[in-house]
């Protein structure tokens, strides 16, 4: 059944049909879902297992459009494949008939959009909050900015638990959002207007680096609605819908319903939250999601430590992964180019191909121009790895920085500056995401 086709068949499966996959056979339970260009169905394997497959409908998307529309598909499985509680979890992903497909866990319960006055109570809704906080964390921390917070993006697995999904606009910290036509206006907003950031929905602002404050505003947004049993901070949704420049000046201006409007019982805190979650301003809102749950929840908040990828090489004691990016998944194995090659230093800059062998870590990037030929430096001193911005000429010494900036969790370093790596730590280049593993 799984085939690559230049022209993707139209496809719709029933009830009790049969899919013959390479992660094995399956069953077609019913249809559950529809959005977009995709369809979900709940499926069942050969030990009774009910996961869901989702589907992108390539058949009914236009040739020009393939290309950007596959790849956010596999930002979503990618993102997907995060080890944690609080995501809906991908398994797999192939083709059928053409089309592109992704098995994931099942969440019967439904989505919040469903459920928008069940979580009344400052106890039910504080834990809802604390569970889409984790889940966003878990994303931040490994570059990963969701960008379509919403309620029907957050379902309710078997034993009611929520969970993010949908990451098919995800976008990663510090990449650019879209791109720009050649009058320099974005070509296209990702995301849900009513859900959106200003940065996000503004054509002269979007074309700016992602961050979590994105993901916060959001936030902001979906639980006023839940705190207020399902009004929109900024007034009528079908209102808001209608006339998009209105909406706009409203967030701008930061001309916010009371919260006690809806709910006379919030607690105050929580009017404080969302108050600084809908700043208009990404710099105004908190700076990562730890600080929300620091202030509604007793939770000791650390620093995540991600087990290391196994690998069968033992002398590759340091690895750059490509999490994001041209050639998703590469591993670059860091410890052998320095002993092997007998070198103080490794180059990472864009892989020129009229100048082949320049660096020892070559990026590509097919759709930007972002990475600089000489972009930055790898070291280490003793049991440390640290980067630098940026490359040593060889002329007094002298470091010749990058022309867009390298970044470390979500932070531009210096050029001039080593900055020491610990492990899990995601450094950007351009557009592409690599994160540091130490093994």
């Amino acid at each position: 059944m799984e085939e690559k086709l230049s022209i993707p068949l139209k496809i719709k499966f029933s009830a009790g049909e049969q899919l013959f996959l390479s992660s094995g056979n399956y069953q077609v339970i019913s249809e559950v879902g529809r959005g977009g260009f995709a369809h979900v169905y709940s499926i069942q394997d050969s030990k009774n297992t009910i996961y869901a497959l989702k589907i992108l409908d390539l058949w009914a998307i236009r040739p020009n459009e393939y290309e950007a529309l596959i790849a956010k598909f596999q930002h979503e499985f990618t993102a997907g494949q995060i080890a944690s509680l609080y995501i809906v979890r991908s398994y797999f992903t192939g083709l059928i008939k053409g089309n592109p497909y992704i098995i994931m866990d099942y969440c019967p319960n439904g989505s919040l959009a469903k459920r928008l006055t069940g979580f009344h109570s400052p106890t039910k809704f504080e834990s809802l909050a604390i569970s889409i906080l984790k889940g966003l964390r878990d994303l931040h921390h490994e570059g990963i900015i969701h960008r379509d917070l919403k309620p029907e993006n957050v379902l309710f697995d078997k034993e009611d638990c929520p969970r993010l999904t949908d990451f098919g606009i995800a976008g990663h910290l510090n990449s650019r959002l879209t791109s720009r036509n050649i009058i320099g206006m974005v070509q296209q907003v990702w995301g849900t207007p009513l859900y959106s950031p200003p940065e996000q929905l503004s054509h002269l602002k979007a074309y700016k680096h992602t961050s979590p404050s994105m993901d916060i505003f959001s936030f902001g947004v979906l639980m006023y609605e839940v705190i207020s049993g399902g009004h929109h901070p900024f007034g009528d949704h079908k209102e808001l819908l209608e006339d998009s420049n209105k909406y706009l000046d409203k967030v701008n201006a930061k001309r916010i319903i009371s919260l006690q409007k809806y709910n006379q019982k919030v607690p105050v805190i929580w009017c404080k939250i969302i108050d600084k979650c809908l700043e208009p301003k990404p710099q105004n809102r908190y700076t990562s999601v730890d600080e929300i749950i620091r202030l509604i929840s007793r939770e000791k908040i650390s620093d995540t430590s991600y087990l290391p990828i196994p690998i069968t090489e033992a002398s590759a004691h340091a690895i750059l992964k490509v999490a994001e990016g041209d050639n998703l998944g590469y591993i670059y194995y860091l410890t052998p180019a320095l002993e092997i090659g007998h070198k103080e230093t490794l180059l990472i800059g864009w892989a020129d191909p009229d100048q082949k062998g320049q660096n020892d870590i070559e990026l590509t990037e097919k759709n930007t121009r972002y990475i600089s030929r000489q972009h930055a430096s790898l070291s280490r001193q003793d049991e440390t790895w640290f980067v630098m911005d940026g490359q040593n000429t060889g002329v007094n010494g002298r470091v010749v920085g990058s022309t867009n900036g390298t970044f470390v969790n979500y932070q531009q370093i210096p050029s001039e500056a080593k900055t020491p790596l610990k492990n899990g730590d995601i450094i950007s280049i351009g557009s592409v995401r690599l994160k540091f593993i130490l093994l």
